[in-house]
C-alpha cells in the first residue's frame, strides 16, 4: 500500500527494492519478513511489535514511509475510516 497518488510502483512493485524506498513494518511481523525477503534493499521504518497496522499506514500517509504491507481486512477498515489516503499498488498481489 502507498499514499494516494503515488504511482511509482504501479505495474512493477519490484521497483520498491531500492535503498531510496522506505517500507514501514512492525518488528517481528509477517510484513517485516516480506520486506526482508522480497525487498532486502529497501530502507526500513520500524515500529515495535506492540504497534498496529494503522501506525504503519499513518507512516505512509505522512510521508515517513513510502510503502507498507498488511492484513487486507485491517487495511480495508483503515481505508473506510480514512478515504483517499492510501491505495493498493496497481498490479500488486
Amino acid at each position: 500500500y502507498v499514499r494516494e497518488g503515488d504511482t511509482r510502483f504501479d505495474g512493477n512493485i519490484t521497483l520498491a527494492n531500492d535503498p531510496g524506498v522506505k517500507i514501514a513494518v512492525v518488528d517481528g511481523s509477517t510484513i517485516s519478513i516480506v520486506r526482508q525477503n522480497d525487498f532486502p534493499n529497501a530502507a526500513v521504518v520500524s515500529y515495535s511489535e506492540l504497534s498496529s497496522t494503522a501506525e504503519t499506514l499513518e507512516a505512509v500517509v505522512t510521508g515517513k514511509a513510502d510503502m507498507t504491507f498488511g492484513d487486507p481486512a485491517a487495511i480495508a477498515r483503515y481505508i473506510e475510516n480514512n478515504p483517499g489516503k492510501i491505495r493498493l499498488v496497481a498490479g500488486a498481489k
